[in-house]
Order: C-alpha cells, then structure tokens, then sequence
C-alpha cells in the first residue's frame, strides 16, 4: 500500500519565494520535470541538477500534457531508483498542478488515469527502499534555471528518446472527440453555406451541450419552444408563415404595415411600443450599456432569452 506522499503545493507569490524555499532543501537531490505538447509532437524531459543529466522522450501525439507531465515524473523516479540509494532525499519540482494534486489524490476509479497508478507504484518502490521523495510545485516560466532547461530540454530534438507507454482510454476518448468535433465543425460550416444560415449568425461555433444547460433550474417546455423556435428563425408570424406558403400576406397584422418578421415585432411594431418600454427598460437592468439592434443580436445574449420570453408572451403570445 503506498504511503503518504509530501506534496507541497504552495502557489509562491515570486520567484525570490520560490528560491527562498530551495534554500531550506540543501541536502535534497532536485530533479525537475516537464511535458510539452504541440501540434505535432508530444513530449517530456527531466533534468537531475545534482548529475547535471537530463533526458528527453517522445510519445504517441494522442497523449495530453496531463499524461506527458505525468510520464516526465514517472521517467524522473526510474533515474531515482537506478541512481541514488537508501537514506538519499529528492525533491521533485514540476510546474503541472493538475499532475501533483491528481498524485495527491489517493481516490481509486476506472476514471483516473492508468498513469498516475503507475506514478505511485514507483513511488512505493522507493520508499520501500528507504529513498524519501518530496514533490513540489515550481512557478512555471518564471525564469527559474532548472525549469527553464528542463522546459527547453522537453522541445528538444536532440538525443530524443521514445516512450514505450500505451496511450491512457482517456486521452483516446479526448482524441476521439477532438477529432468528430472538427469533422462536424467543417461539415456544418459548409452546410450553412446553403441552410441555416439564421442560426449560424447566433451560434456561429457549434456545442454538443444544449443552450439551456448553464441554466440554474429547467427553465420549461414552453419557453424552451420559444426559445428555439427564436433562434432558428422559424415560428408563427406573417413573414414566415408567407415563406410557407401557409399565409397570402407577410404583412404585418397587428398594425396593417410592412413585412412582419421578427425585427419588425420586436423593434418596430407601433402595436407593441409599451411592451417594448418594459422590454428595454428590463434589458438595462442586466447591465447592458447597449442593446443589440436586432433579434438575432440579442438571441446571441443567454441573460435576455427570460425577457425575450415574457414579450413574446404579452405580444403575439406563441410562436
């Protein structure tokens, strides 16, 4: 069973704090690591400022920083085991927060990454022999000497060795996503050039969460029908009724004049001025310093989408 591991994840205010902390682990081995990722290449080093040895690997590009951080620790304790011998202290620094505190959480799921259960494997080797690590978080690209090298060293070509890990599921899934989000993203794009072009001026970045999930509570079937039907342009008024051709006018029939779409209902319908009063004056309250112009401008604006909601109620009721 692994023992308590001593984390320190102080967050220093400077890089003279940082260094006045250094200062206190004299008779410590620090051995810094760090993970990089790009486009085309995802790697990790670690850099032993007492041998003055480092090393850098290359990996399968699926893997995340996350994972990469994780791998540049994992390499970081096999230099420890092959190098150093009972009673020696290491202090390994690293500037991945997420990889220390998802160290320092002993919770055991089918959702942790297989990496971290490798990290701690190694760790309890070593403290089997007697070899006592310490973990703490460094300030990263704060100008600190072993950081720095050690953050060059992971975005270097040269002497690059390969890592043999398998890629965790979840950095696959993550991939996996990635991947269809860009295919739907391309897909879409091209689409709208025809279609939907309405909604493409709201929502131009497609989601895979429903509008309404950041809301607190269920906001109701009705006003999510409005709502949508608002945001693909589509619902029972004149202009779009017409374009149907379920209507033999797109005039406007509350107020006998021009073409009545959704501007005109919102904006311009003399029908309708004092429910507008309260709509704008509503609109204010939330902070705006100006309205939006136009239906399509103030759909793209989540915090109005109630007061939208209210005038289409007390003007031409459904949609």
């Amino acid at each position: 069973m692994l023992r308590d591991v001593a984390i320190d994840l102080i967050k220093f205010k400077s890089k003279n704090d940082f260094l006045e902390f250094l200062e206190d682990k004299t008779y410590f081995v620090k051995v810094y690591t760090d993970g990089s990722k790009t486009k085309d290449r995802t790697s990790f080093a670690f850099f032993d400022s007492s041998m003055n040895i480092g090393s850098v690997y290359k990996c399968s590009n699926f893997f995340s920083v996350f994972s990469a951080e994780v791998l540049g620790i994992i390499y970081a304790l096999e230099h420890i085991r092959v190098n150093y011998s009972a009673g020696d202290k290491i202090l390994i620094l690293s500037d991945s927060m997420s990889a220390l505190q998802a160290l320092k959480n002993k919770c055991i799921s089918a959702s942790v990454n297989y990496l971290i259960y490798k990290l701690r494997s190694c760790l309890s080797f070593l403290y089997f022999r007697n070899i006592f690590v310490e973990f703490c978080w460094v300030p990263g690209h704060s100008g600190i000497v072993g950081n720095e090298f050690v953050d060059k060293l992971a975005k270097s070509t040269k002497d690059i060795n390969i890592s043999d890990f398998k890629v965790p599921y979840s950095d696959l899934v993550y991939s996996i996503k990635q991947n269809m989000m860009k295919r739907w993203s391309n897909y879409l794009s091209k689409s709208r050039e025809t279609k939907g072009k309405w909604l493409a001026e709201i929502v131009p970045v497609p989601s895979t969460k429903s509008w309404f999930d950041n809301f607190r509570f269920f906001p109701g079937r009705a006003f999510i029908s409005i709502i949508c039907r608002l945001r693909i342009g589509h619902g029972h008024f004149p202009a779009h009724l017409f374009r149907l051709k379920l209507s033999e006018s797109a005039a406007c029939t509350y107020c006998n004049s021009g073409m009545c779409d959704l501007d005109h209902i919102f904006f311009n319908c003399p029908e309708f001025n004092q429910q507008r009063l309260l709509f704008n004056a509503l609109c204010k309250d939330t902070g705006l310093k100006s309205i939006p112009n136009s239906i399509q401008g103030i759909l793209k604006l989540p915090q109005l989408f109630s007061i939208v909601y209210n005038f289409v109620l007390h003007t031409i009721e459904r949609l």
